[in-house]
């Protein structure tokens, strides 16, 4: 009798399933909010972090929200279980899988076949200062922030 090569090990049964390009844009599309005070932590010297709970009020979801500030560069996410919905970002360079270069803001929209790797130029966001453009992704994102947002000094 020929013995298995690995043991088994009997672990909870999770279903994972692929996030659709469609569900990604029905979660952006509905009505979000941030019902607790939210603001930037430093990390370094240079570097800051923002995270909030975001709500889709019925059914009752939650998403979450990232910031990060480097000396350069900034970065706003929109995720849902592990999935980034929406990503903009400022930094110096970006490389699409069709090998088109980006040197400019950008943002990632979930996709299934590229996940988030396929990025594209916007300019509908400000880049005036972080908190502008922070407003601006909120409201794109359409998330009301009603417990309030402590802005990063500038």
């Amino acid at each position: 009798m020929d013995r298995p090569r690995y043991k088994r090990v009997k672990t909870r049964k999770r279903e994972y399933r692929l996030l659709t390009t469609t569900e990604a844009k029905e979660l952006l599309d509905e009505q979000k909010v941030i019902d607790h005070p939210f603001g930037w932590r430093m990390i370094s010297s240079d570097r800051r972090r923002l995270e909030a709970s975001v709500w889709v009020p019925s059914p009752s979801i939650e998403i979450k929200l990232y910031g990060n500030v480097g000396k350069t560069n900034y970065s706003f996410t929109l995720s849902y279980q592990g999935y980034c919905l929406r990503t903009y970002n400022v930094h110096f360079y970006h490389h699409n899988p069709d090998c088109n270069d980006i040197y400019e803001p950008h943002k990632h929209d979930w996709d299934e076949r590229y996940g988030t790797k396929q990025a594209y130029v916007v300019h509908d966001i400000s880049t005036d200062n972080i908190n502008s453009a922070l407003k601006d992704f909120l409201k794109e994102c359409n998330i009301e922030a009603l417990g309030g947002y402590q802005q990063i000094l500038l």
